[in-house]
Order: C-alpha cells, then sequence, then structure tokens
C-alpha cells in the first residue's frame, strides 16, 4: 500500500471510473479492479486490470487498465513496471490518458532518480497537450526544478 506521501504526489490523478454496465465479463473485471483501486488495495487492482486487459476489454478502456496498472506500481514502489505500463499508454496516439501518463512517467523516473528524464516528460506535456489541466501541473514541476538547479548553484 501506498503513504500518503505517494498519495499527495497523485492527488491531481482522477479516479479511475467504471464503465458503463454491460454483461462483458471484462467490464465487470475493470470495475472490480476500480473498486480495489479505491480501495487501495493495489495488487489485487493489478491483477483485475491485467485480467481484464488478457479477456479483451475494448480498446478505449484497454489504455486505461494499462495506467492505472502503472498507478498502482507506482504505490507498490515497483518503478520499472510502472514505468513500462505507463510507456504503453504515451505510446498510444488514440489514447486520451496520454498526458496523465506522460505525468506519472515523470514521477516515477524521479523516483528512480532519473530527474533529466522526467523533466523530459513534463515538457512533453506542455509542448503536446497546451490544453490539458495536466499543463499547469506540469510547467509548476519544470518551474519547481529549474528554481531548484538554480539554487544548487
Amino acid at each position: 500500500m501506498g503513504n500518503a506521501k505517494d498519495q499527495n504526489r497523485t492527488a491531481h490523478l482522477r479516479r479511475p471510473r467504471a464503465p458503463r454496465p454491460q454483461d462483458d465479463q471484462a467490464h465487470t473485471l475493470y470495475a472490480q479492479a476500480v473498486g480495489s483501486y479505491n480501495r487501495r488495495q493495489y495488487s489485487e487492482a493489478v491483477q483485475l486490470f491485467q485480467t481484464a486487459l488478457s479477456r479483451g476489454i475494448r480498446n478505449s478502456l484497454a489504455d486505461n487498465c494499462r495506467f492505472w496498472v502503472g498507478v498502482c506500481k507506482f504505490h507498490m514502489k515497483d518503478f520499472p513496471a510502472a514505468l513500462g505500463q505507463l510507456e504503453k499508454v504515451v505510446r498510444d496516439p488514440s489514447s486520451d490518458k496520454r498526458a496523465s501518463a506522460l505525468l506519472m512517467t515523470g514521477q516515477v523516473l524521479e523516483q528512480m532518480g532519473r530527474s533529466d528524464l522526467a523533466q523530459n516528460s513534463y515538457r512533453r506535456i506542455v509542448e503536446e497537450h497546451p490544453r490539458s489541466s495536466l499543463r499547469l501541473v506540469a510547467e509548476r514541476k519544470l518551474s519547481s526544478r529549474l528554481m531548484m538547479g538554480t539554487a544548487q548553484r
């Protein structure tokens, strides 16, 4: 389970939404995974999201599954696995989670000690998603990084 500091790092994220009611087993699994995530049962949520993916959840929710697996892995401090899932979302041009995945990628990279790469993720949000509400978060992260770099000189 994540601690309060981890929760603060992801406070800007919206909680995953359950899909519209359907009889499809993959969507039922997705809804269960959302519930597990909301209860901070990250390991269980990962299993359910991954099972939903393997059962052929429709494409519009597949990227959401990958994104939330990445977020769960972040809370579980499995940063390489988080990065792998988030990069899949970033590479999907049709994903509505790309900006969120870039922001989480930056946070994962920071935890891995790769602030230089984290800044690249934040810059991509500003450049590629100028209308996203996450652009302001990315700009704040970039400006705080610049200020920290200036203070260290």
